[in-house]
Formats: C-alpha cells, sequence, structure tokens
C-alpha cells in the first residue's frame, strides 16, 4: 500500500498521541468530587495525588529507629491549588497518624501545615528556596517528638518517579548536624485500590488542625 504525504503525517500524528497517552502517569486527575478534569503531569501536586502504601521511619529520644508498614492518602483540593494528606503507621508498636496540608499562596509561594498525634501540635513552614520541580523543602520550628523540646524542624517531600515517593522530616542541631525524626518511603497502588490511611479524610477534626489560613506559625491542637 502507498501512502501520501498528508496520509502518513495522519498515521504518526495517532501514533505519537496514542505513546504519549500510554506514557502518562497514574494518579493526574483531580480527586474533588465536583470535578475530574486532568491535571498537569508536571505539576508536584498532580505527580504525589492518589493512593500509597510502604515503610515509616521514626526515631525516639535513645537514637533507636522504629520501622513498620504506613501508607497515605494525597488528594487535591481548593482549586487544585493545596495538597491534603492523610497518614497512618505504627511507631514503636504505637498507632501513629497526621495530616497535612500544603497550599500554594499569591506568588506561587508554598507553605505547609503539618499534624502528628506524636507531637499533638500543628506546625506551619513556608518552602525553602532550594525546592526543585522533583523535590520541595519546608523549614521552620517545632516540637521533636523524641524529646518534646521546641527545635529548628526541615521537612522534604522527593519523588522519585511516577510510582514512588520519599518524605523525609528532621531536626537541625545547633551544629547544622540533620537528625531524622521521621521518613515515610511511598509506592503507589493500583488504580482502584484505596490506602487505609484514606479512612482519615473522614476525620473532620483530624483535618480542621492543618487547614489553617493564617501565615507560617505553630499552633496546639486546637489551632489556637
Amino acid at each position: 500500500m502507498i501512502l501520501n504525504r498528508a496520509t502518513l503525517a495522519i498515521v504518526l500524528a495517532a501514533g505519537l498521541a496514542a505513546t504519549a497517552s500510554a506514557a502518562e502517569p497514574p494518579g493526574c486527575k483531580s480527586q474533588d468530587q465536583t470535578t475530574e478534569r486532568l491535571q498537569p503531569c508536571n505539576s508536584m501536586f498532580s505527580r504525589l495525588v492518589g493512593e500509597w502504601e510502604g515503610q515509616i521511619q521514626t526515631r525516639n529520644s535513645d537514637g533507636r529507629v522504629s520501622t513498620s508498614m504506613a501508607s497515605v492518602s494525597n488528594r487535591l483540593e481548593n482549586n487544585d491549588k493545596s495538597l491534603v494528606s492523610c497518614f497512618e503507621g505504627f511507631a514503636f508498636g504505637r498507632p501513629v497518624h497526621g495530616a497535612s496540608v500544603i497550599r500554594m499562596n499569591p506568588g506561587a509561594q508554598a507553605e505547609r501545615s503539618w499534624y502528628t498525634n506524636l507531637t499533638n501540635a500543628t506546625m506551619t513552614m513556608p518552602m525553602k528556596a532550594s525546592s526543585s520541580e522533583n523535590s520541595i523543602a519546608f523549614a521552620g520550628e517545632g516540637v521533636d517528638p523524641s524529646t518534646g523540646k521546641t527545635v529548628s524542624i526541615e521537612q522534604v517531600l522527593r519523588v522519585v518517579d511516577s510510582n514512588n515517593y520519599v518524605f523525609e522530616s528532621f531536626s537541625i542541631e545547633s551544629s547544622g548536624e540533620k537528625v531524622m525524626l521521621m521518613r515515610l518511603e511511598m509506592s503507589r497502588l493500583p488504580e482502584g485500590r484505596l490506602a487505609q490511611a484514606a479512612e482519615k479524610f473522614s476525620d473532620a477534626k483530624l483535618l480542621a488542625k492543618v487547614r489553617l489560613n493564617s501565615p507560617a506559625q505553630t499552633a496546639d491542637a486546637n489551632g489556637h
């Protein structure tokens, strides 16, 4: 069969479109119940949306590290300008859970509000300038769950690929040394499966602790 240039161009265009569609990573669809539109997949938020399982590591005051199974559920809110997360797992045999909101502010400056039952306090931190396309870092002051003391905290979300990401929370010593407080290594669940952490989205009190509209600050569990 002989193809003229116009026919060949149509065939090639169709093939490229099919390849692009197949290569699109999962999790790029908003989970807001009022909209089902695709989000730009080069956005950090859209790459983190979805259901995840993996492991959680936490450190206690003796320096011992606990490793356990964990899950995370990430959803878009506020016209896709906020990424809301819930997580659950275990730390030294005890249940641990929490929530966070990363919100984009005017000028594309992001900040993160973070709560965990390990400290029973909410911390809101601005994004660091060192953040990049595949990594967002936040810094501020918060409670070290291993000691109960207020320390400098740095948190980093790093996308490894479309199916894996890492979250790390560090305390910053006076010497500048970073000490791991918590680490989550997450892998995306198959489409249609919900993480156990998704159940936390029905906990209005938990989510109220991170859905703050105030400037960067540290608040207690009631948002005060």
